[in-house]
């Protein structure tokens, strides 16, 4: 069965080599951030039109963008416009496997009344319109400051959780905190050499050797191609007020 949309020409091209392009349906699986497996979650029927997740009740339509937009509303609900042929494959998926038995009427009364209340949608919403909307876009915002900085508070963690670098083949005295390219930097003298050390701290859940992001794998391969300048700069303020930068030295192989 030929599925209501295309995904992007990379993915089409992999279903393709498979002959996997009439699939009777999906198998779904996700891979949290940072894991070394994929985990089953559920299935997509046919068509690519709807998700049904294994061991609940709940499931995801796949709609257009525009369909997104709200015709109706209240305080708690919005209205939006699908394709009739849409719902009722959403609504077959899911009762394929939904715990019988299913209580229809039950849900199109409950989701009548809620209909009932909705205003709709006007091309020009009123003051109270514009500002209830304007609060969710604050709210939304405030939302996704939290989360960025739960994120970089997660990295942080795991970065200062491994600060003990254990068994470290260098002395770890001299030790910088870096944002771009390692985590760490270190230096010292041995053998009357000046050595430069630089560390990425990570984790992994199974026994391979973690990956590296592209920018952090380019950082080493111009290591270990020699492919650097190394410079000692000298910056200071002088007594009539002006900076200035004074190269002391530089290395390139």
């Amino acid at each position: 069965m030929r599925r209501h949309f295309t995904f992007s020409k990379k993915a089409e091209a992999h279903l393709k080599r498979r002959k996997w392009k009439n699939s009777l349906f999906y198998d779904m699986q996700i891979r949290p951030e940072g894991a070394d497996e994929r985990i089953p979650i559920g299935k997509a029927d046919a068509t690519f039109t709807a998700i049904r997740f294994d061991g609940t009740t709940k499931g995801a339509l796949i709609i257009d963008r525009e369909h997104a937009e709200a015709v109706a509303y209240d305080d708690k609900h919005e209205l939006w416009v699908i394709p009739r042929a849409d719902g009722e494959k959403y609504r077959a998926w899911l009762d394929a496997e939904y715990p019988k038995p299913l209580k229809r009427d039950s849900w199109r009364k409950k989701m009548g009344a809620i209909a009932s209340k909705l205003v709709t949608a006007r091309r020009n919403p009123g003051t109270n319109v514009r500002k209830q909307a304007a609060i969710i876009r604050e709210k939304e915002k405030k939302i996704r400051s939290l989360e960025d900085r739960l994120r970089k508070r997660e990295a942080y963690d795991v970065e200062h959780s491994l600060d003990g670098f254990i068994n470290a083949p260098f002395p770890l005295e001299n030790g910088v905190i870096l944002h771009w390219g390692a985590d760490r930097y270190f230096s010292y003298w041995e053998d009357g050499r000046l050595n430069i050390e630089y560390v990425e701290a990570n984790f992994t859940t199974s026994e391979r050797t973690p990956d590296m992001t592209d920018n952090q794998d380019n950082h080493s391969d111009a290591i270990g191609d020699g492919n650097l300048r190394i410079r000692f700069w000298h910056y200071y303020l002088a007594g009539d007020g002006t900076y200035h930068w004074a190269l002391k030295a530089e290395f390139s192989p």
